[in-house]
């Protein structure tokens, strides 16, 4: 009866806490890797493994994530910092992109910080008529949780942080991620992102009620407008509108966001994701002309190495309306603001590989903009559909081009990887 309750206090307490360690190791596991991985991209050069270790090791024993250990014999520690060394990650090439790399993780409890079993050797001791030890390693839980990062197509991006003032180390990371205040339509841009398509250099053609662009799109051209991303503070629409001074000189500030050195009048574009619904300037008209040179100046300081997060909307670009639906996010840098012979706004813009970019995220879950409301993200369409795993379901396909990427769990790595616990 003894060794029969001595099995019961183990079940309810060494068990149960060695499967609590394991939840939050693998909780830990993957904020750590979905943080670092995230760290990968910067605005001009793609992605960096060393940007992913070194965020990596900065996270690592941070204070926000920890999970049951030991008790220590030394320290008397029940519960430590999840903490990670250059023998606990890796990088995965993907076979079917070879420009692309995954990256996997391994939390552990071993060593000292193994969990020690309290109750389960006194089950050997009072069921061992011989009086022998209990067997080797009854007294601690190895156990240890991985996680495989990929990239997906973005479903939203983050709010701009503040570039102006004294930031923080977080805010300094985020600073310039953000949705630049042009859309495309996707239209055109599901053929640009075709890895099958030659064209790098396309031209953007302005929507426009009082001069419309010509009708069909040629060659290499993608339909578009200036947006206005400021935050409106309305649960009704969240962005600002898109005609009148107010809202040019709101347009002004926004581009100013993303010049070298942004003016403390730069507004910080607010948090755009699939589904929300945008309002487009009309470049001619008379408010916009304006104002349009200062429009123009601040274009031209915008870096011309650097990448840009382009929202990309579900059809062309309709003045005076809302129903601008955005389906996903494109990167492009910008290569031309003006014709240099007429003066026009002639925007020409160089399609980048797919690639990570920080203060972005991959879901399908709640609707955030402009409440919370229990609704879901509207469906993803192609090109920004979830990257398919093969015939097998075994494989990752390889990127379009041109498409804003967020880190996400792998649909692939296999649940044999993913958990291990030994020793008891």
């Amino acid at each position: 009866m003894l060794a029969l309750v001595m099995a019961f206090i183990a079940f309810t307490a060494d068990l149960m806490r060695t499967a609590y360690a394991a939840i939050k190791l693998q909780s830990g596991v993957e904020a750590a890797a979905l943080a670092a991985y995230s760290y990968g991209a910067d605005l001009q050069n793609g992605f960096s493994r060393a940007n992913v270790t070194d965020k990596l090791f900065e996270l690592s024993g941070a204070h926000w994530n920890r999970a049951p250990a030991g008790p220590d014999g030394n320290a008397g520690i029940f519960e430590s910092p999840v903490t990670f060394s250059s023998e606990d990650y890796s990088f995965i090439e993907n076979p079917s992109d070879s420009g692309e790399s995954f990256f996997r993780l391994k939390a552990r409890r071993d060593g000292s910080d193994a969990i020690k079993l309290m109750f389960v050797p006194a089950i050997f001791a009072f069921n061992n008529l011989q009086g022998l030890p209990a067997p080797a390693g009854t007294d601690t839980a190895k156990t240890y949780r991985s996680t495989e990062v990929i990239s997906q197509p973005a479903s939203r991006i983050g709010e701009g942080v503040p570039v102006t003032g004294s930031l923080s180390a977080r805010d300094a990371d985020l600073a310039g991620f953000a949705a630049f205040p042009l859309a495309i339509s996707n239209e055109q841009f599901s053929t640009a992102a075709s890895p099958l398509s030659t064209t790098t250099i396309y031209t953007v053609d302005l929507a426009s009620n009082i001069a419309p662009p010509a009708t069909p799109p040629a060659a290499g051209h993608i339909r578009g407008a200036f947006i206005n991303l400021s935050p409106s503070g309305s649960a009704s629409n969240a962005y600002g509108q898109a005609q009148g001074n107010a809202s040019v000189n709101e347009l002004i500030r926004l581009i100013d966001y993303f010049s070298s050195v942004p003016s403390v009048q730069a507004i910080s574009p607010y948090v755009v994701e699939r589904g929300s619904s945008l309002s487009v300037f009309d470049p001619e008209e008379t408010s916009f002309k304006e104002l349009e040179a200062q429009v123009k100046a601040k274009l031209a300081l915008i870096p011309t190495g650097r990448y840009q997060i382009i929202p990309v909307l579900a059809r062309n670009p309709v003045i005076g309306t809302g129903n601008n639906i955005v389906v996903g996010f494109a990167r492009f840098r910008l290569v031309r603001i003006i014709d240099s012979t007429t003066g026009k706004f002639r925007i020409q813009m160089e399609i980048g590989g797919s690639a990570l970019a920080r203060n972005a995220s991959a879901t399908n879950s709640l609707v955030s903009v402009p409440t919370v409301d229990g609704s879901l993200l509207p469906a993803p369409v192609a090109p920004f559909s979830g990257r398919n795993t093969g015939a097998f379901g075994d494989q990752i396909g390889a990127r379009s081009r041109g498409i804003v990427l967020a880190p996400s769990l792998s649909p692939t790595f296999p649940d044999k990887i993913t958990a291990g616990s030994t020793g008891s």
